[in-house]
Parts: C-alpha cells; structure tokens; sequence
C-alpha cells in the first residue's frame, strides 16, 4: 500500500497551494503513473482551465481567435483542420501529457497519407498557437510544438505570366463574359485577390486620381 501526494498547484483565487493525497495498492512501477493519473482526474474540475484536454484546449483558442475578428475564411480553415485531423489524433490528450515525440508522430502520419509540407506546417502553427495561448492563460505549462520540428517546406520562385498570355486570357474571358475581363485587368494591374475584387464599390474608386481603395473582401461560404 502506497500513499500518494501531488501538488495541484496555486489556487488562482485564494492563492494557496493545494496538495492531494490518496492510498494507492499497487507494485512500485505502477506507482510511477498513478500520481500523474491522480492529477487528471482532480484537475480536470479546475475553474482555470488546468486539467482540460487539449481538445477542449482548441475550443477555448477558437473563441479566442472569433474575439479577434480573424476572417471567416481563416476561421473556417482552422475549424476544418482541428476537426479532420488534430482533433481526432490529439484531442483526449492533456497538454501535460503532450510532447514533441506525439506531434511528430502526427506530422509523419500525416505525411504518409500524402499531405504536403506546407499543409503539415499549417497544422503545426495551430497546435502551437492553441498551446501558446494555453500558457499566457496559465492553464498549460510548456509548449511542446517549439520542440516538434514539422518538415521544412521548399520555397519556389513564382513563375509570372507573360504580358501576352496575361492579355490572352482577359480577351479570351471578353468573348465568353464581358463583366470578367474588367475584373481579370484589375486583379492583373492591383494584385488585389479574389474576395477583394469582389467587394469593390464604386465609392472605392476615384477616376480622377486613379485610385481604388482596399478596404474590405468577401469570404465565400461553401455551400452544403
């Protein structure tokens, strides 16, 4: 018979440590991962987030980031990779059991099943702002993902097009809609991207002074 002793920390409202303990029965090597049981299942009655999983974890970053107005779009592609993929490998995880060793483990499955550097990459930036966030709110100690090394992406030069090829396509979508050639010349002449040719008004242009102002872009829901 063993007993048990495991700090849970500071209290954030008193501010008094507190210290469980609890009679084990069990050989000495199941002693070493008894505490560590002990502290998930007291902790995770926490009003401060300490014991959550990290699933729970992505939620509460989530919000976060909708209180930061981040774009639909963005949003929507960071809901779509928690659900598909980080969520369903390390969600029941608790942060204080995460390690470099189990997001590398993932970066390789993901790999295999043929996701690109880049996309990989995505994914870590995620979990790794989930985990940042989880510090500054005290609720994670460490932040594993700086130990994790995702695949490094190669960056190529972009190729481009032509002024002839460039004028080849804008005639070509004359012929088949006039509205898009002039949309084709102002992305070509601007740079500006598809949301944000899309949600120019006539109050953003001053012909005058031959200026179009950027001032906001359309996300496109998916429809489904």
């Amino acid at each position: 018979m063993w007993e048990l002793r495991v700090s849970l920390g500071k209290d954030p409202v008193t501010e008094e440590y507190k210290v469980r303990s609890e009679t084990f029965h069990g050989s000495a090597r199941a002693t070493d991962e008894a505490p560590r049981d002990l502290i998930d299942q007291r902790a995770s009655s926490r009003s401060d987030g300490i014991g959550a999983t990290f699933g729970q974890l992505l939620v509460q970053w989530l919000e976060e980031c909708e209180r930061l107005d981040l774009s639909p779009t963005t949003l929507r592609t960071y809901r779509a990779q928690i659900k598909q993929t980080i969520r369903p490998r390390l969600g029941k995880v608790l942060p204080s059991r995460l390690s470099a060793r189990n997001l590398e483990e993932l970066y390789g499955a993901m790999k295999d099943a043929g996701a690109s550097p880049k996309t990989i990459r995505n994914h870590h930036a995620i979990i790794a702002a989930a985990l940042h966030q989880g510090v500054r709110w005290g609720s994670v100690r460490y932040n594993f993902a700086e130990r994790a090394k995702p695949p490094r992406v190669e960056h190529r030069r972009v190729q481009a097009p032509s002024v002839d090829v460039v004028h080849t396509v804008i005639d070509a979508a004359e012929q088949r809609d006039p509205r898009l050639a002039p949309l084709l010349m102002l992305a070509a002449q601007t740079g500006m991207r598809r949301g944000e040719l899309c949600a120019r008004r006539w109050s953003d242009v001053d012909l005058q002074l031959g200026i179009v102002s950027v001032f906001r872009s359309w996300s496109l829901s998916p429809v489904g």
